[in-house]
């Protein structure tokens, strides 16, 4: 028998796309285009001249400024044998089609048009990272849509992976590309931490990049990157936790909106970190997200002046982790605490889903989110407003309200129409919106009481 949840999200959806329909059929000319697909560079090019390939010894150039006593484990350096080969040691969780290795000797990933995936998880299956290990790859990106990570997942006994939430046993530690910006991340005994990089390093499509991640036996981790072009710039962090797990995998997450390519795949032991981390004299900032909660009406009131809602924040962020979205520390606005999330691939160019989370942890005052819309991908804009109705409907437990809000959000944006409505439904204020933003719409839910 299908879940109350299931059929709720099936109907919500067919109403969409019969509004979605209707808007077409009142204008002939209105027909949807395809999301152009980020397309690397795969074009055979000299090396550069200060290519970190793997030296003689083993050892990728640059690695001995950072560790001591470097002895290499293993590499990958992905040969091409046939056309759509899979690599081998490389699991794939969510589109078996999204790794290839090309006729240039590079791993690929790209999901693939014919996958109902938002992206996917893959991971290094035959080896793990433990003390005093760490991996070193190359990497480039086209796209900017959606976030991707490099980094490293804990591993349970078993050698399998544990799901993020898992009886606070998950942890990570990696890099976060959003849009053009890149910021550490890390989640270690329930507590995730979003932090700055020190140092400066630009990021263009199609450019080469270092990547070296370890941990040592003292629970410290460190990761950097550089320009291959210009090792000089470099961004770098260091951390340490207490009590952090022994046993991770390197792992990545691609989001549909981007295509990353990886080469000089390496993993290796060493004695000790030679290079730590600079001084913070001019930090890459952890982004801001021009389409977060923050811009809507929730952000700019008092929320201190809202009756509780009946809702505490862990339940809010495991619903909406489940929903793709990744939260970071909590901080203070206008004395209120306050939480925001961001989502990990439903964005438009650097303007991604955002959730904020007002009041205190055990009865919130106030949720807004805001996403990003394309009045002209009807696939867009039918999987952005989704995620407002599921805000109102879990809040509200109100399903007929819930898609007449949904109709009424993608009515405004189809029509390229801006939208400001508020309702009292069963004790809660819902206010609807749908404004421009630069070259695509914003549509945004704030519930208060």
């Amino acid at each position: 028998m299908k879940s109350k949840k299931f059929i709720f999200i099936s109907l919500f959806t067919i109403l969409i796309m019969i509004s979605i329909a209707c808007s077409m059929l009142e204008s002939p000319t209105a027909k949807p285009q395809p999301t152009a697909t980020p397309q690397p560079t795969d074009a055979p090019q000299p090396a550069s001249p200060q290519e970190s390939a793997p030296a003689s010894t083993g050892i990728p150039v640059g690695l001995e400024k950072i560790y001591s006593g470097i002895s290499p484990v293993l590499s990958d350096n992905f040969e091409y044998k046939a056309d759509r080969t899979s690599p081998v040691n490389w699991t794939d969780e969510d589109d078996q089609n999204a790794l290839q290795i090309t006729k240039n000797n590079i791993l690929q990933i790209q999901t693939t048009s014919g996958s109902n995936a938002y992206g996917t998880v893959f991971y290094y299956n035959k080896q793990v990272i433990q003390p005093n290990s760490g991996i070193y790859v190359n990497f480039r990106y086209s796209g900017t849509a959606g976030d991707f990570t490099l980094g490293m997942d804990v591993v349970g006994s078993d050698g399998k992976l544990i799901p993020n939430g898992k009886n606070n046993n998950y942890a990570t530690f990696a890099m976060v590309m959003h849009g053009i910006t890149a910021y550490p991340h890390s989640i270690f005994n329930g507590v995730e931490k979003q932090d700055n990089f020190q140092g400066a390093l630009n990021f263009t499509q199609n450019n080469w990049y270092a990547f070296t991640v370890a941990r040592d036996d003292k629970d410290t981790y460190l990761v950097k990157i550089w320009s291959l072009d210009d090792p000089g710039k470099s961004i770098s962090y260091e951390h340490t936790f207490n009590s952090s797990p022994d046993t991770y995998r390197f792992i990545s997450w691609t989001p549909r909106g981007r295509v990353i390519q990886l080469k000089n795949f390496v993993m290796f032991n060493f004695d000790s970190f030679l290079q730590k981390a600079p001084a913070p004299e001019n930090p890459t900032p952890a982004p801001a997200g021009p389409t977060a909660p923050p811009q809507t009406p929730a952000a700019q009131s008092s929320s201190s002046d809202h009756a509780p809602l009946g809702v505490n924040r862990a339940d809010m962020i495991k619903y909406f982790n489940g929903l793709n979205f990744v939260f970071q520390n909590p901080t203070t606005q206008n004395g209120v605490e306050m939480v925001t999330g961001y989502h990990k691939t439903l964005c438009i160019n650097q303007d991604c889903a955002a959730i904020t989370l007002f009041g205190p942890a055990d009865n919130l005052l106030a949720i807004a989110m805001a996403v990003p819309t394309d009045p002209n991908d009807i696939n867009q804009t039918s999987d952005a407003v989704p995620l407002l109705g599921m805000l109102a409907y879990k809040i509200t437990n109100d399903q007929d309200f819930t898609i007449q809000m949904a109709k009424e959000i993608t009515n405004a944006v189809m029509g390229k129409t801006a939208l400001d409505k508020k309702y009292n439904v069963n004790g809660f204020i819902v206010s609807e919106s749908v404004k421009p933003n630069k070259d695509h719409y914003v549509a945004a839910v704030e519930i208060n009481k």
